[in-house]
């Protein structure tokens, strides 16, 4: 719907400000005093009846009965321009954004907060383990120290009582490379080593067989008077060679020219230090020439010309030896 204007003021004719159009050539003014050049009774004459006409000044002889008062819809009012606000409306936004933002925030810093919480927990926690894992390294190096301790007394007592007990068989001397004999005989056939030697048999205190795994193994434990005896058996075996024939023995004999030893008796754990003092450090399989086992303790020399000589009291000290020399 075009808009009308008042044809004296030129503004719009609206719900709120109605206006009269004439009956004649259809011009209209606002319906006022000052636009319609009508007095109130007048106007009020012409809204409340539908059957008066208006017309302009212009018109006013050819005047054809109708109603000219009207009334715009209500679409024509709001096509009119509205006054807008936008600095409102803006401040309005800005204050909604902030508020939306205000609010992020407090839930932002409440998650912070919380996860900060949560690692000064996590630290403490930490900090009470580290704690309790020094204290536990502490007292681990404290067990260990105590363990290598009472290593050392065991292995000092064991090393102790495994000299008392060589020293408790000081005059006992061992006969190896006999055939297996019966026990009856043991006497007889220590006395008869005693005559090769050349050596009185009456120091002889006792005999018993010791039986190993073979018929090689097997052996005499000969207890004399004394030491100083057991030393003279000892040298005496050294010097003179006896063969399983020089027994005449009564029971067959398989290999008669095989040798018979007379040694110093060893207690088990020197006889295992001296087999592996043999087997891991004497040449061709080590470094040493020399492996030998003297009043109860093993012995090992690396030539002629080595002055040093080492003593074994356990298998650790071959370890060493291996360890330095490359063995």
């Amino acid at each position: 719907m075009v808009i009308k204007k008042c044809v004296n003021c030129n503004s719009n004719i609206t719900k709120k400000n109605p206006g009269l159009e004439c009956s004649r050539c259809e011009k209209t003014v606002h319906a006022t005093n000052a636009c319609a050049k009508l007095s109130v009774k007048q106007l009020a004459a012409l809204r409340a009846s539908d059957g008066l006409e208006w017309c302009c000044t212009d018109c006013l002889k050819n005047i054809s009965r109708r109603s000219s008062f009207f009334i715009p819809d209500d679409t024509e009012e709001a096509s009119e321009t509205v006054p807008f606000d936008v600095q409102r409306l803006m401040k309005n936004i800005s204050a909604e954004i902030k508020k939306a933002i205000k609010e992020e925030l407090e839930s932002f810093q409440a998650s912070v907060e919380f996860i900060g919480d949560q690692v000064s927990n996590i630290e403490e926690i930490l900090k009470n383990q580290n704690s309790k894992i020094r204290q536990l390294e502490n007292k681990n190096i404290e067990l260990m120290n105590a363990k290598k301790n009472l290593e050392l007394r065991l292995s000092a007592m064991e090393q102790r009582m495994e000299e008392t007990e060589q020293k408790n068989m000081c005059n006992f001397i061992e006969i190896a490379g006999l055939p297996n004999i019966q026990t009856a005989d043991v006497m007889t056939v220590t006395k008869k080593v005693a005559d090769i030697l050349n050596l009185e048999n009456d120091v002889i205190q006792d005999v018993r067989q010791i039986t190993g795994r073979s018929d090689s193994s097997s052996y005499l434990l000969v207890e004399l008077n004394n030491k100083s005896t057991r030393n003279k058996w000892i040298s005496a075996a050294k010097s003179k060679e006896i063969t399983v024939a020089e027994m005449s023995l009564s029971i067959p004999v398989q290999q008669p020219t095989s040798k018979i030893f007379v040694r110093e008796a060893l207690t088990r754990n020197t006889k295992t230090m001296l087999y592996q003092a043999k087997q891991r450090l004497k040449a061709p399989n080590g470094f040493f020439k020399y492996v030998w086992c003297k009043e109860g303790k093993v012995y090992v020399k690396k030539s002629d010309d080595d002055k040093k000589v080492h003593i074994i009291r356990s298998t650790d000290d071959i370890d060493v030896l291996i360890s330095k020399h490359n063995i």
